[in-house]
């Protein structure tokens, strides 16, 4: 069935083109997608590799193996144009190319659909590490792993839906077309209904518009947060700008640092990368019909179109360096797989934060512990305390463990991991021995949790909150004493909590926000006299 009711648009005649000529839009494509290809399997199996074998997963994870799967797809699925184009005389043949036309419905469908759910789960990313940074306490007990999983799922059955016009239309004008080629795809509308017609110009249309939408989308929510991290450190920067250093609160919160930064820079690259085809796209919808609006001459448009499909793959394969530049945790775990790869590879040690100095009187007595994750290895110390019989208790903050060492610096066990259970931590920070028990700051999990000087689970004091037996980014933690009573810097909430060490029970606060006589801003480091 031929359809006679589409348009044609009245542009002067191009000069006829030597075909066996390569074009610049071919050097570009065959020169870049193999260091694109390459780029992208090698990143995305790593980022796979990495996140997915995390003990203790949070949506970050969801979110960023989802992207990892789709950008594989996108890119991996453009080898099959890729090989058309450097390899035609393979695909001559009558079988090969009646091979080719029957996959490429399948092909384009499955390549648009993993374009979307990447593009959108990227802005539900954002909107939720936005949630996350305006409204760290209601996220916290509102968003969940599961949380995410549904919400990718809907992501996932929304892309679906948005591209099945490609195979029905494309499998339709197969049907009723024996003699259809790739060559020549803009003969595919000549076979389709009047509805499928009408459905093939809207979709046409929609792409256009769901890319600016996407790009308009990412750009504001990037935005949003850059404004809000902004004024986050400006107001911070107020508050302890009269004192000698901030405290540790101020400088960093790594678990959403992280996952903020590297969503920013996401967010970046695809609104650099993603310029480029949309201008294309607009320039071919607006040459041909029903539209007729824009007259650009093939040539222009094929190297427009050329540069913008490499730019589109970049920004499906650059997640790897992202990675790497804005999440400290992910490049820990890169060294520490390529450790296990080549364990002959050198460690390279670092010693600010990570290295334990003894000193008496004024004088070095010695200095223990390097850079790294393996047992009495540290990555930035934050906490220390000293038993009454000469242990050195020590909270190694980006490992999210408690190490336990002897007077003379000998590593003897190590407690803890990363995680929101019992005896699991989130960037530990401030640690007090008192009664051969063990009080340690979990300052992102908003808690204080006790063990015995073996490891030992014993209890746990707080929780997020603002109100009685709460806590929220508690940091440093110390006892009076006798022992009976719990002082923990509650930085969040701005106020100086006082727990009963047997039951956990809150006494007492002392503070509040303010600037007068009495009141804190962020209260960090604790010390109590001995005659208190």
């Amino acid at each position: 069935m031929n359809n006679d009711s589409i348009p044609s648009c009245n542009w002067p005649v191009e000069p006829a083109t030597n075909d066996t000529v390569p074009g610049p839009d071919y050097y570009v494509k065959a020169v870049l997608f193999p260091i694109i290809l390459a780029i992208n399997t090698v990143g995305n199996f790593l980022i796979l590799v990495v996140l997915g074998t995390d003990k203790d997963k949070t949506s970050v994870h969801v979110y960023r193996i989802s992207v990892a799967w789709f950008d594989l797809s996108v890119v991996w699925l453009e080898l099959y144009s890729y090989l058309q184009l450097v390899l035609p005389d393979q695909f001559s043949s009558d079988t090969s190319q009646r091979s080719l036309i029957n996959f490429y419905g399948a092909k384009i469908f499955w390549q648009n659909t993993s374009m979307q759910a990447s593009n959108w789960t990227l802005i539900v990313f954002g909107l939720e590490r936005l949630y996350a940074t305006i409204r760290p306490l209601q996220f916290r007990t509102a968003m969940s792993i599961r949380r995410a999983i549904y919400l990718e799922l809907v992501v996932v059955m929304l892309a679906v839906l948005y591209g099945l016009e490609y195979p029905i239309s494309w499998y339709y004008a197969l049907q009723h077309s024996p003699d259809l080629v790739l060559q020549d795809l803009a003969a595919e509308a000549q076979y389709l209904t009047p509805g499928l017609l009408r459905w093939n110009n809207f979709q046409n249309e929609a792409d256009v518009g769901i890319q600016i939408g996407n790009w308009i989308a990412i750009f504001t929510i990037d935005c949003c947060l850059l404004i809000v991290l902004h004024r986050h450190f400006k107001t911070r920067k107020t508050l302890f700008q009269a004192s000698e250093r901030a405290p540790a609160a101020s400088r960093d919160s790594q678990g959403s640092g992280s996952a903020l930064r590297l969503v920013i820079a996401c967010s970046a690259l695809f609104v650099f990368t993603m310029a480029l085809p949309i201008a294309s796209n607009i320039l071919l919808m607006a040459k041909e019909p029903p539209h007729c609006s824009y007259y650009i001459t093939t040539k222009t448009l094929d190297l427009l179109t050329g540069l913008g499909t490499m730019s589109l793959l970049v920004n499906y394969s650059a997640g790897i360096f992202l990675y790497c530049l804005t999440w400290k945790r992910f490049r820990e775990r890169i060294r520490n797989w390529v450790r296990l790869w080549f364990p002959t590879a050198a460690r390279r040690e670092r010693r600010s934060s990570s290295e334990m100095t003894v000193i008496m009187n004024g004088a070095f007595i010695r200095s223990f512990g390097s850079y790294g994750s393996a047992p009495g290895e540290f990555d930035c110390l934050a906490g220390i305390a000293v038993s009454s019989d000469g242990k050195i208790i020590i909270s190694n903050r980006y490992n999210h463990r408690v190490s336990v060492h002897n007077p003379n610096g000998r590593h003897l066990l190590t407690f803890g991991s990363e995680g929101h259970l019992e005896c699991q931590f989130q960037y530990p920070y401030g640690v007090a021995v008192s009664h051969n028990s063990i009080y340690v700051c979990d300052k992102d999990n908003a808690r204080v949790q006790k063990f015995s000087l073996y490891g030992w689970f014993i209890g746990k004091i707080g929780g997020p909150g603002v109100r009685t037996n709460s806590l929220n980014n508690p940091h440093y933690v110390c006892l009076s004493p006798t022992g009976d009573r719990v002082f923990v810097s509650d930085s969040g909430n701005n106020r100086i909590a006082v727990f009963d060490s047997r039951d956990g029970s809150q006494i007492t606060s002392i503070g509040g926000e303010g600037t007068t006589d009495g009141k804190f801003q962020y209260p960090g480091e604790l010390a109590m006299h001995e005659n208190d």
